[in-house]
């Protein structure tokens, strides 16, 4: 039974340092060696947006939309980068980046109408230009997806924004003069 023991762990150990140690942040053996889809990839790209590192993120985005053009994820985030970003340009190309951030969030919802962050991140946009009522349709739109609790909580808020400037525009047009 000793034995048994014995053999046991000398195998283990023998095992062990065969196969290699991992790093902190490493993958066991060959995990590292399979491809990532390109969903994968954009949402390895998202890092760089929320680094605050849009022109990387941009790349990144673009890179993966050349392997997959239609890929939701990356359109997505690519368009709210663009918008994010727009601030930091010059006074006369922050509309034409806001355009064109919104036409990358119009083709996630084209590729794929149930990609929840699309219709979050349209929400938003259509709220700070006061098109309220579209951003209420991509609220309820969303909603009707079921999105994850991260979009929830993002949009919460902005629900509430929206509900109310909606009760003030009706409030204001209802009441005789």
């Amino acid at each position: 039974m000793a034995v048994i023991a014995l053999v046991a762990v000398v195998a283990g150990w023998t095992m062990a340092q065969a196969s290699g140690r991992r790093q902190a942040g490493e993958t066991v053996t060959g995990a590292d060696a399979l491809p990532r889809t390109a969903t994968q990839e954009a949402r390895a790209c998202i890092e760089l947006t929320s680094a605050e590192q849009a022109g990387r993120a941009v790349t990144c985005y673009r890179d993966v939309l050349d392997r997959d053009p239609d890929n939701p994820t990356a359109l997505t985030y690519l368009g709210w980068t663009l918008v994010l970003s727009a601030a930091s340009l010059p006074d006369d190309t922050v509309a034409q980046a806001i355009g064109v951030g919104e036409d990358f969030l119009d083709r996630a919802v084209e590729s794929d109408p149930t990609f929840a962050e699309a219709y979050a991140f349209r929400a938003v946009i259509a709220e700070r230009q006061g098109r309220i009522a579209d951003a209420k349709a991509d609220l309820d739109r969303l909603d009707t997806l079921d999105p994850p609790p991260e979009v929830r909580a993002l949009t919460k808020d902005l629900r509430d924004r929206v509900e109310r400037a909606l009760r003030t525009t009706t409030t204001a047009t209802t009441v005789p003069g």
